[in-house]
């Protein structure tokens, strides 16, 4: 029987389904009369064993009452047992929300397999967090949110709240992890690192930005990329500062011995920096071919020129065909009907929508300026009924030039679309790519006159002298490609220059073999104090090596008479191969390079983005950390179907 001390809370319970209290030792089933007890509020207790249980109403003082809150079991609570006993349920209770729970089968980790026993973890918890904030850009403040508070509680009551500043040291602390990752990797890259520099003037904070990626193939021919530096520059801005800056961030990575090549883009103080980064190298002996090699410019600053060059002549033009498109943007019933026209008048395919642009991106422009070009018809006829359309309505010598434009731009669109494609846009997809866009200059600068002419003889003789000082490399490249090899760098340069294509392979391939016998200096191994020494007393003292003297010159001099071929001259006789490459580490240091800066300026800002670091809760001190930190860990807690970055 119950004691009758004991509060009940429904009376209609059977007196027949009431039983005694277990003692302390013994718990008592939640269904045995437990819903009878009624709970009260006591004294705050010291214990945390009591935020897990709770107090029934006792009749005696001396004889207390303590419930589970997960399991409902009760047990003794009388101050002379303690707490231990509580303790010891909470460790075991199969109901303990977070404590040893067996998850279902269907619920798997990153690596596919069923998770069991699964155990709240607060330092993996914490690392957690902080790679969400990292991989969101979110501010440190994020954490102090209400919503985001209660998130948490409702995932694991067991999570403690958090605030900004211990955000700020959790991912200050996955820095310094990911940092140590990343020193590793660059210490065992069996070929040179290659870096791009970007840099830009942020409108909103009024500080230039500076943004360093490392670029290296590992041991498995995969390339890899890794900002290792975002900092914010010192003003005024020179380029002996930044040539500063670049040396202090290879000595922190020790990768100052290790560099193959620099890619930049056109910034006014980008020829000093280089000049300062190649004086310094080449002093010390770090880069081969006399530093030919170690500037790359950025190959996007240029097709950007061009483009810009291209579209301010139609400016005009493109303001009227976007004022139209907005035209029927902002009215469902006009631009269906719009489609109609297009649909049975003209039998057009109208899956294919006009296109509105975004102003800072070209791309986005060509592709408007291409659907309004499909629907050129249907513009005209509509104005015939809709005379308010008036202000939107081209002439036929204003279509012919968006023709004229749209030819000239495609080249450009197809070629930026193969190259932003590519999971891995080494130098040698470039070079197909730049000439392309190079050989099409040429012809139409010999083409017949239109309004396009001035503009590509201008832009012609940039892009000559963008070839000239940056096609070495692009085609060292190609020919270390086995899809290219010799007679595609051939070709290429024939159709530019006719004849004279052939001193410039010449120099090409002098450079390759110059690079190769350097890099094979570079990898002899160090001769060990007194081999040589020793070498000569054992020569001296053996009378029957004295006698086989003779047959080392017979060999030596036929060898002499023999024409050697080097592992470079076996590949360039061999035939092109898509699969196959040349496995060489003086092969990675060159395909390896990046010619452009394009995949950094992700990072820049545009006059239509935020760029409020300090409003937004960052750290004035960490401002370059989690852009770094970002890059880090970005394949590692990726699953394997998530896009890379």
């Amino acid at each position: 029987m119950l004691p009758q001390e004991y509060t009940p809370i429904k009376c209609e319970i059977a007196q027949s389904q009431r039983m005694s209290m277990a003692s302390s030792s013994t718990p008592a089933d939640a269904e045995d009369g437990v819903n009878e007890y009624e709970i009260v509020k006591r004294p705050r207790r010291t214990s945390k064993v009591w935020e897990e249980f709770e107090m029934l109403v006792k009749g005696n003082k001396d004889d207390s009452k303590a419930q589970c809150k997960h399991c409902r079991l009760i047990f003794s609570a009388t101050p002379k047992n303690g707490t231990s006993h509580l303790k010891r349920h909470l460790d075991r209770c199969p109901k303990r929300v977070n404590h040893d729970l067996v998850l279902a089968s269907d619920i798997v980790n990153n690596a596919g397999s069923p998770l069991r026993n699964y155990k709240f973890e607060l330092d993996e918890c914490h690392k957690a967090l902080a790679i969400f904030l990292v991989d969101g850009m979110l501010p440190f403040t994020t954490v102090e949110l209400h919503g985001f508070r209660y998130l948490m509680h409702a995932f694991s009551p067991q999570f403690a709240d958090t605030n900004k500043s211990m955000a700020e040291r959790d991912v200050m602390a996955l820095y310094g992890r990911e940092r140590d990752i990343v020193k590793d990797l660059l210490l065992k890259a069996p070929g040179r690192v290659s870096l791009t520099i970007d840099s830009w003037f942020c409108e909103h904070t009024q500080e230039e930005y500076m943004c360093i990626t490392a670029h290296w193939t590992d041991v498995n021919w995969k390339l890899l990329k890794r900002v290792i530096r975002f900092k914010v520059l010192p003003t005024p801005c020179s380029g002996i500062i930044v040539a500063d800056e670049v040396l202090m961030c290879l000595a922190q990575w020790n990768i100052e011995n290790k560099i193959f090549s620099v890619t930049l883009d056109d910034a006014s103080y980008s020829d000093v920096m280089i000049s300062s980064l190649k004086r310094r190298f080449l002093g010390k002996k770090f880069l081969h071919c006399d530093g030919v090699l170690f500037q790359v410019r950025c190959c996007s600053h240029i097709l950007k020129l061009i483009v810009k060059a291209s579209l301010d002549l139609v400016e005009g033009i493109v303001t009227k065909i976007r004022s139209g498109i907005v035209y029927f943007k902002r009215s469902s019933s006009k631009r269906r009907k719009f489609y109609e026209i297009a649909e049975k008048s003209f039998q057009l395919n109208t899956r294919r929508k006009l296109r509105m642009d975004m102003p800072f991106r070209w791309d986005s422009t060509f592709e408007m300026l291409d659907s309004a070009l499909y629907y050129k018809e249907v513009w005209w006829q509509w104005w015939e009924q809709d005379r308010g359309f008036q202000n939107c309505i081209l002439s036929d010598e204003e279509w012919e030039k968006v023709a004229l434009i749209n030819s000239f731009l495609k080249v450009f669109y197809d070629v930026t679309c193969i190259l932003l494609s590519s999971k891995y846009p080494v130098p040698s997809l470039y070079f197909k790519g730049i000439w392309k866009i190079h050989a099409k200059l040429q012809e139409l600068s010999k083409g017949p006159q239109n309004f396009l002419s001035g503009m590509i003889k201008e832009m012609h003789e940039k892009f000559n002298r963008y070839w000239s000082d940056h096609s070495l490399i692009l085609s060292c490249a190609a020919i270390l490609d086995p899809r290219f090899k010799v007679r595609f760098v051939e070709y290429c340069h024939f159709k530019l220059y006719g004849e004279g294509a052939q001193e410039i392979v010449k120099n090409v391939l002098h450079t390759i073999h110059k690079f190769l016998d350097e890099y094979k200096k570079e990898s002899l191994p160090m001769p060990q104090a007194g081999t040589s020494s020793t070498d000569a007393n054992v020569g001296s003292g053996s009378s029957f090596l004295d006698e086989f003297e003779d047959y080392a010159r017979f060999l030596s001099k036929n060898s002499r008479q023999q024409t050697e071929k080097s592992q470079l001259d076996f590949y360039l006789e061999e035939p092109t191969n898509k699969l196959g490459t040349l496995q060489s580490s003086y092969s990675i240091r060159i395909i390896g390079s990046p010619p452009t800066c394009q995949e950094d300026e992700s990072f820049s800002s545009s006059d239509d983005e935020d760029d409020d670091d300090d409003q937004d809760g960052h750290m004035d001190d960490h401002k370059e950390v989690p852009i770094p930190t970002s890059g880090f860990f970005s394949p590692v807690f990726k699953r394997e179907g998530d896009a890379q970055t």
